[in-house]
Parts: C-alpha cells; structure tokens; sequence
C-alpha cells in the first residue's frame, strides 16, 4: 500500500498537467498598448491562438469604456480571419460590448479572429478586456479549452496631442586630409611629395648647370 501511494500521487500530477497542458488556448489584443491622440482611430485586432489542439469555434466578447471609445460604424473588419463561417459581429456603443464568433477549423498561435477600429472620444485610459462569454471550442470533445486567465487584453493611452519621437540623423564622418581627392587621382599627401620632388629635382638641375658654367 505504501508503495502504491507514491504512484497514485504521481500519476495525478501528470494527469493534472496533460489536462492543462504546456500551451494554452488563449485570445490577445494587438497592440495590446498603444497611445492616440483624442478623436483618432486606433485598430485593434483579436488573435487567438489553439494551445496546440485544432479547434471548431472561436467566440470573442470584449468590453470597452463607452466614455473613451466606440466602435465606428461598420468597422468590425473580417478580411484575412482564420474563421470561415461567422455567427455574430455585433457591437454596442451603449453598454460598450464587442461580440464575434464563427466557425473554423484550425490550429496555431496569433490567428486572426477580426479586427475592430475604435473612435477616440475622450482623454484617458482605456481598459479594453475579454468576458467570461468569450470561448475557444476543441473540435474533438466540443469543450471550451480558453483560458481566460492567461488572455491578454488592451490598454490605450488617450491624450490631447501625441509626440512622434525625433529621428536623429546618423552623423557624417568627417574625412581627413588624406582622403580628400585633389581631382588628380592622388590623394593629398602624394601630390605634396610629388610636388617637392620636382622642385627639388628641378633646383639640382640649375645647381649643375651653374656649376658647369662657373668652371
């Protein structure tokens, strides 16, 4: 019986994390930061991503702070989504609720789900979140695999005027003497050498020349 405990309690540790798995099925807001300038759009896409299994439905429910944002008309875009039959793409500006769902067969990380486009009303701090209604279905038991817990929702910084930072130029290396041209294929140095040697070599000539004819 002693024996036969240890292997009980291991093997109920091992179910417990096989059950939860290494990956979770979880939904994310992109960008999940984002500042704007107050009466800007900002679009936010929802991801979600399977937790390694292959799943059939996808359902997001988001709420948002109708006093700072609200969903612009028709802007609940689908272009590009992983699912391909959608049950609901509604939205409410009054109670400031988001929902969307469909029907997909799939599996991954980042997928898109569809991308809303919110209107900036007013300064401050918006907290865009996912509900307990939101779900990620698993095509093989049909159970809600989404892990609200390890979501990631939205937080957007409203303000009157936004700062783009300044982009300082890379700086010019200034080049030396020596490469500098003199636009006659030699570089500085070598012309001034040249030049010298001409001159003396011109001087030693007289020199001799005068030398010769004083003797």
């Amino acid at each position: 019986m002693k024996r036969i405990l240890p292997i009980v309690l291991l093997l109920l540790v091992f179910s417990a994390v096989g059950s939860h798995g290494a990956n979770a099925a979880t939904l994310k807001l992109s960008p999940t930061t984002k500042t704007v300038k107050v009466g800007d759009s900002v679009n936010v896409s929802i991801l979600f991503d399977t937790g390694g299994e292959t799943v059939n439905k996808v359902k997001a429910s988001i709420t948002f702070p109708t006093s700072l944002l609200s969903v612009e008309t028709d802007s609940i875009v689908t272009t590009g989504s992983a699912v391909t039959e959608f049950k609901e793409t509604i939205y409410s500006n009054v109670t400031g609720t988001v929902d969307i769902s469909g029907n997909t067969s799939t599996s991954g990380t980042d997928k898109l789900l569809a991308t809303i486009k919110f209107k900036t009303k007013a300064v401050g701090t918006a907290n865009v979140s996912f509900d307990t209604d939101s779900q990620i279905i698993r095509s093989s038991d049909s159970n809600n695999i989404l892990l609200l817990a390890d979501s990631i929702g939205g937080t957007y910084t409203i303000a009157t005027t936004v700062t783009t930072p300044a982009v300082t130029p890379p700086e010019k290396k200034q080049a030396s003497p020596s490469e500098i041209p003199n636009g006659t294929g030699f570089t500085t140095p070598t012309y001034l050498l040249g030049l010298l040697a001409g001159l003396f070599i011109t001087l030693g000539i007289t020199l001799i020349r005068r030398s010769g004819q004083s003797s």
